[in-house]
């Protein structure tokens, strides 16, 4: 099947896939019948529809991987939660690209890591969150700031792990960053 990026992009930009997520959730939560679910299907057309579905799908299957690497992370040892800023004069002379390989770059310094970018609530300030199996980092950052927290130790208890798993991997998928590609450790298949 050839995928129509033209028309992905279209769904995507336009908030048509953006409604038929909203409708979707409707009908899971039973806010909606089915009957009304094949009426806004016939509404949208079938080609969209089944290139609605095909996002939706790439989504949740992007959050089940996301997941399964945090849960990795983090029942192998202590990991750190960090927050990556840059600074104006950086934010204005560099491009998002050339700000990414930077953090790519930093982060793999320290083996396994995954991050995401993010824009401020308010200000749409461009930044930065990872997570990184690593007992220590240094905090040095030279393209701004970074503030570092444990995430967990070896010995924390399932419920905590869960709910770190839930709160980064619903932070890496918030709205603002749907579009955005997770940078993740290169060699993560070795990670066992």
């Amino acid at each position: 099947m050839e995928i129509n990026y033209k028309l992905k992009a279209e769904l995507l930009n336009d908030g048509t896939f953006e409604d038929f997520s909203k409708v979707r959730k409707m009908l899971y939560h039973e806010e909606i019948d089915n009957i009304a679910y094949l009426d806004y299907l016939g509404y949208l057309g079938n080609e969209n529809a089944k290139e609605c579905s095909r996002i939706l799908n790439a989504n949740i299957q992007r959050t089940k991987r996301l997941k399964n690497r945090i849960a990795q992370m983090l029942s192998l040892g202590q990991c750190k939660f960090i927050t990556i800023t840059f600074k104006n004069d950086v934010l204005e002379s560099t491009s998002q690209l050339t700000r990414r390989r930077y953090v790519s770059r930093w982060l793999s310094q320290y083996g396994y890591y995954v991050a995401n970018i993010d824009f401020g609530s308010h200000t749409q300030r461009e930044h930065y969150h990872a997570i990184v199996l690593v007992d220590h980092i240094e905090k040095t950052w030279p393209y701004g700031f970074i503030d570092i927290k444990t995430a967990r130790t070896k010995n924390a208890s399932n419920v905590r792990l869960a709910k770190y798993i839930s709160k980064l991997t619903n932070h890496a998928i918030k709205e603002t960053t749907k579009q955005q590609r997770l940078i993740y450790s290169k060699d993560f298949s070795k990670l066992a």
